[in-house]
């Protein structure tokens, strides 16, 4: 028995060359002797033995079942040949060198994880939990290998649109656009951007082709992106969404047509695109409605729409609600705003780490306004229809963020011959500058999409702003306006020199950058004249701060 334990500890301590690896019962034995706790497979007259529990767990896992006790002579009968190395893709690192790697076929290769945005696409945001520390004496039983060189374009896994996603490699003017500027659709479609997310590691993109809705992700590190997943079913007009992340999963509130109704629905899909919920349907809306959605942090979600009134069908009105971790309402749906018999429409909602503030556009003044209401976890209203916005013209189109004290407020406005503004605004519905600031010499004649975020005390907005260059009249193009807390405009820089109008900014923050995505017609139009009917793409560009 002595001999046997050690014989069982030089297995156990020296170097072997990588092993092969067990199988199941009809190709390999799993045998041990009474002597000795050591397990070992059999194979063409050889056995490999088991170094350790955790690499038995990575096969088998706490099933003991199958192994077979023998006696210490029919064990010797079986030259000892080496360790078993962990079952294809596990995660294992030794604790002298912080690199972590997967595992790839049963002879021991193991390829290196490049970063956190790949381990997160291929094991999920729990990663880290999966790995195992290899001591050192069995590491050199694996063997690294390198990765092969990608696809050059992605394969659509669910409903793609008629043309591959691809690289935009032919921006209009390259010496001026950044070199990380990305064309992810081509599909000879219209494409409207609605919303970015991000989640420490990737981007998630929800928009619009034609009636469908289509989820994407982005890796920060390389800017790879997956394929298209389509959200609604295909007797769903899909209409209008938003999109965040609780931590764990991306949710999505949206609406969708169905026949004579319109309804509200919420998906609910990993990183991947996964789908976990699917197309839960939460109340009816109408045609047009707005909706926005938040989480709490707790994976649950709440969410915000405008809906013509049953008893007036020309007034609309904001309602709001909770829903769990499903998509399941669990509170009453509520009726935020007051607009006397006008109309409330475009809600924004944001949870702030406490509660949640609701800004929509209001006309019950005679005119569109911003206005906001605070409400806590249950829906109750904390403080109610306050007026944001002052002033004679239109007020369109609000954008939020949260700086840990205050909210952020991007919006258009038509005065001084329409631009965009902005302001911050305190949870209790407090302005914070006296005047709107405007946005530096972003004059507009029309709303053409705006978005705000907020990294390392500065504000960011991301807007479609009219020029006459290179295009005709009525042309637009995307700028990053860099905002102090003070409402001064540090930095106006010029994104896109395209050919085309570019529309509908989203921006979101991540680490010390950003992901901006927007819809623009410059690959589809051949002499760009306005009159052409043009069918816009989808493009992405990550900046540094």
């Amino acid at each position: 028995m002595r001999w046997l334990y050690i014989l069982t500890l030089i297995a156990l301590t020296l170097s072997f060359t990588p092993s092969i690896l067990a199988h199941s019962g009809q190709d390999g034995e799993l045998v041990k002797s009474a002597e000795a706790t050591a397990v070992y497979v059999v194979q063409n007259g050889l056995r490999y033995v088991f170094p350790d529990l955790k690499t038995y767990q990575s096969w088998y896992g706490n099933d003991f079942s199958a192994v077979k006790t023998v006696s210490k002579e029919e064990l010797m009968g079986y030259q000892l040949k080496g360790n078993v190395t962990h079952k294809p893709g596990a995660l294992i690192k030794i604790q002298t060198d912080p690199k972590v790697y997967e595992v790839t076929d049963d002879q021991g290769s193991m390829m290196a994880i490049q970063d956190e945005a790949e381990a997160v696409i291929k094991f999920g945001v729990d990663w880290a939990k999966l790995i195992v520390d290899v001591p050192d004496a069995f590491f050199v039983n694996y063997a690294i290998v390198t990765a092969p060189p990608p696809a050059e374009e992605p394969t659509p896994t669910s409903t793609p649109p008629t043309v591959p996603l691809t690289f935009d490699q032919t921006p209009a003017e390259p010496s001026k656009e950044s070199t990380n500027l990305i064309r992810l659709t081509n599909n000879q479609l219209s494409d409207k951007i609605l919303d970015i997310e991000w989640n420490d590691s990737i981007y998630g993109v929800l928009w619009l082709q034609n009636d469908d809705l289509y989820y994407t992700y982005i890796l920060a590190s390389t800017l790879n992106f997956g394929p298209p997943v389509k959200l609604n079913a295909s007797e769903v007009k899909a209409l209008a969404g938003q999109i965040t992340w609780d931590g764990s999963y991306f949710a999505v509130a949206w609406t969708g047509q169905n026949g004579d109704q319109t309804n509200l629905y919420f998906s609910k899909l990993g990183i991947d695109g996964q789908i976990w919920v699917n197309q839960k349907k939460i109340t009816t809306v109408d045609a047009d409605s707005g909706v926005s959605i938040t989480d709490n942090n707790d994976a649950k979600y709440a969410v915000a729409w405008d809906k013509s009134l049953t008893a007036n069908a020309d007034a609309k009105e904001i309602f709001f609600t909770n829903l769990d971790d499903v998509g399941v309402i669990t509170s009453a749906i509520f009726q935020v705003s007051s607009s006397d018999a006008k109309q409330s429409r475009q809600p924004k909602v944001l949870w702030n780490n406490a509660d949640y503030g609701l800004f929509w556009q209001d006309q019950r003044d005679g005119n569109a306004e911003i206005y906001y209401s605070r409400l806590d976890t249950s829906g109750s209203e904390l403080t109610q229809d306050t007026r944001i916005t002052n002033n004679e013209s239109e007020t369109f189109s609000p954008a939020i963020t949260w700086d840990g004290t205050t909210y952020g407020l991007g919006f258009y406005d038509g005065r001084a011959g329409g631009g965009y503004y902005f302001n911050r605004v305190y949870s209790n519905g407090t302005k914070i500058l006296t005047l709107d600031a405007k946005l530096a010499s972003l004059t507009n004649s029309a709303d053409n999409g705006i978005d705000i975020t907020y990294l390392n005390n500065f504000y960011y907005l991301a807007a479609a702003h009219k020029t006459t260059s290179p295009k005709p009249d009525d042309g637009t193009e995307i700028y990053l306006i860099q905002v102090v807390e003070g409402g001064d405009v540090r930095l106006e820089t010029r994104l896109t020199y395209n050919p085309w109008q570019a529309s509908s900014p989203a921006i979101v923050e991540s680490d010390d950058s950003f992901g901006i995505i927007w819809a623009d017609g410059r690959a589809t139009c051949t002499d760009c004249s306005l009159a052409e009917p043009k069918r816009d793409e989808f493009y992405f560009l990550k900046m540094d701060d």
